[in-house]
Parts: C-alpha cells; sequence; structure tokens
C-alpha cells in the first residue's frame, strides 16, 4: 500500500473547501485518519501540524479550512515517501507492520463516505481509479498485485487498478476481473498502415486539441500518430514534447520538423534505458522481426529482459485476429537497433 501513497496526490483538490461539496464528511473522522497515517510516517505530528495551519492562515484566499488542512497533512505524509529512497523503504517497512490496521482504516472511511452519502439520499456505490500504478516495476507490482491481491479485494468499494501488463504474462496469476484498454495498431503486422486505427487515433487527439490550431498539416497528425505506435499514453507525451519543440523554434503550430525532434527525445530516453545495449538491442530486433516473445523457456535472464521491456513500453503488445508484438516505432530509428536489426536478418 505505500506504493499507493507515493503515486496519490492529496494536493489536488487541496484547495475545494468541504461545503462546496454535496456530501460533508465528519471533522473528527477525517482528522483522526489522517492522524493515524501522520503518526506512523511523521517525526513530529503536532508541530507538523500547528505549522500547517499557519501555512494555510498566511495564504489569501486559502478557505478550505480543517479540511483543506487534513488534505495538506497528506500531502506532507506523501512527501516523505518521496524524499529518497531511504526514506521510502524507511515507510515502506514501517506500514508493514501495520497491514492489518492500514486495511481496517481505509475500509473504515469508506464506510463512513457509504453512510454519508446515503444519509444525503446520494448514490452509495464508490469507484475509486489508481493509475500511475501500470508504470511499477516487475517486482513491486507483483507484491501489491498477486502477494497481495486479497487485502486489495478486501477494501469495500470498487476500484480500477492499472495493474502493469507484465503480470498477465505467465506464471503470474490476478485474483481480479481484468481488462485491456485495447491498443490501436498504427501499423499492421506487415507494415502497412492501418487507416482505421491512425482515425481512431486522430479523432482522439480531435478530442483534446484543435487540430487546425495546433498542427500545420494533417500529414503532421499521422505522423505523430505513427511513432506514438497506438499507445495513447506515448501518443500525449509525444504531442506534448512537439508543441514545446515548435515553441521553441518560435512557431505557432507543430510542423513535421517538430515531430521529428519529439520522436528523437523519446527515443534518446529508450536509449538510455538500454543498458547494456547487448542484452536489450539484439532481443528488440527478434520481437520486431517476429512479432512475438522470441525467448527460449530456459532463458530465464532473457525472460526478465523481456518483462522489463513490455513494462517501460518499448515492446507494445496488440490484438486483433491474433495476439502479436512490436516495438515502440521510435525505437526503430535508433542506430544500435538497426545494427542489431540487419545483423539479425543477414544470419
Amino acid at each position: 500500500m505505500t506504493r499507493l501513497m507515493e503515486h496519490f496526490d492529496p494536493r489536488a483538490s487541496a484547495g475545494r473547501p468541504a461545503s462546496e461539496s454535496p456530501v460533508e464528511l465528519d471533522q473528527k473522522f477525517v482528522e483522526k485518519i489522517t492522524d493515524w497515517f501522520a503518526e506512523r510516517t511523521l517525526e513530529k505530528v503536532e508541530e507538523t501540524k500547528a505549522q500547517i495551519k499557519t501555512e494555510a492562515e498566511a495564504e489569501a484566499g486559502f478557505k478550505a479550512g480543517w479540511f483543506g488542512n487534513a488534505l495538506r497533512l497528506l500531502a506532507r505524509i506523501q512527501s516523505s515517501f518521496l524524499a529518497n529512497s531511504d526514506s521510502r523503504l524507511t515507510q515502506r517497512r514501517k506500514f508493514d507492520n501495520y497491514t492489518t490496521d492500514l486495511f481496517l482504516r481505509v475500509n473504515e472511511f469508506l464506510d463512513h463516505v457509504h453512510d454519508q452519502l446515503r444519509k444525503h439520499r446520494q448514490p452509495d456505490q464508490l469507484l475509486l481509479i489508481q493509475d500511475n500504478l501500470d508504470r511499477l516495476h516487475p517486482g513491486p507490482g507483483r507484491r501489491l498485485f498477486c502477494d497481495n491481491g486479497q487485502l486489495l479485494r478486501s477494501l469495500r468499494a470498487n476500484f480500477i487498478w492499472t495493474a502493469p501488463v507484465g503480470l498477465k504474462l505467465a506464471p503470474y496469476r490476478l485474483d481480479f476481473t481484468t481488462r485491456y484498454m485495447p491498443i490501436p495498431a498504427p501499423r499492421l503486422r506487415d507494415g502497412t498502415e492501418n487507416a482505421p486505427a491512425l482515425d481512431g487515433l486522430r479523432k482522439l487527439l480531435t478530442a483534446r486539441v484543435d487540430l487546425d490550431a495546433v498542427f500545420d498539416l494533417p500529414a503532421t497528425v499521422r505522423q505523430l500518430c505513427l511513432y506514438s505506435g497506438g499507445s495513447l499514453r506515448d501518443l500525449i507525451r509525444l504531442l506534448g514534447d512537439a508543441q514545446l519543440a515548435a515553441l521553441e523554434a518560435g512557431q505557432t503550430r507543430i510542423d513535421s520538423a517538430a515531430v521529428k525532434n519529439s520522436a528523437k527525445e523519446f527515443r534518446l530516453e529508450f536509449e538510455r534505458a538500454f543498458m547494456p545495449g547487448e542484452y536489450y538491442y539484439p532481443l528488440l530486433a527478434r520481437v520486431h522481426q517476429t512479432k512475438q516473445d522470441p525467448v527460449a523457456p530456459e532463458d530465464e535472464s532473457g525472460k526478465d529482459r523481456f518483462l522489463d521491456l513490455i513494462a517501460n513500453g518499448s515492446i507494445l503488445q496488440y490484438n486483433g485476429e491474433e495476439y502479436w508484438l512490436d516495438i515502440q516505432p521510435t525505437i526503430q530509428e535508433s542506430r544500435r537497433f538497426q545494427d542489431a536489426f540487419r545483423k539479425l536478418t543477414a544470419a
């Protein structure tokens, strides 16, 4: 559960007073919950709470009251998790001793919310979405979802967890109802462009930005979609980086050069992660050639590297008539990947 604390951002709603919500939570109950977390993570709880109150009173226009102070305390707790690796390790060890009590407290809070919703004649079915957990490395992801899956299922609300996709690969078993978010393949297995997928990605962008105002040409939009490999996260990331590149070049709209610059920076980020390269580039080349998992059953180290590449988005998974794989398109422009692919095809 400490992993959830690292990804949760309570500050997102810290500026909204509880009175603006149709259902108000009990002040003493909320403070009881936040105090429980604070007492197990912060060294000087009362001093920290007093400091938070002083800071809130000093900020002009901040009127969140006790609710805002509680959120600020949670934010301070979160910062203790993110301070450094030693701090994270210490906090995780602390919470390992309070696992049962932790889930009890969370369920008490969820029950309180249910009660307040029913009291105010509101629908009492809660749905909580925790994203970003798909970025966890295989080890922590396995401990959270596989080893402690029953604990997560014991929480008395409806949850959507974005689990690391590698956990769906053997030999792991998730004791959850699982659904894949499909990745539209901008290119088919034979490398030809997939018009319906490209059109779907373009529509997704249209729902977020005015394409005519942001891009110089429709071909530039298509270029961006091809570089994304169909990954929505990569598409939005490339869009943001391309817009920044255009601004740095003094342009009002994204052109092909800005998209290429964005793709280059994306590729370089992957290249820095492929260390040592002789382990990763041959594997990436085999995936690109076969469109399948190329690791032999007896190759345990190869399997670990393959899962690493799945986890960091270097290898993308596609569905359709059959399940197949390919590498993130920007990686195909890497010189070391091209060398590895030439050696593979020449063998």
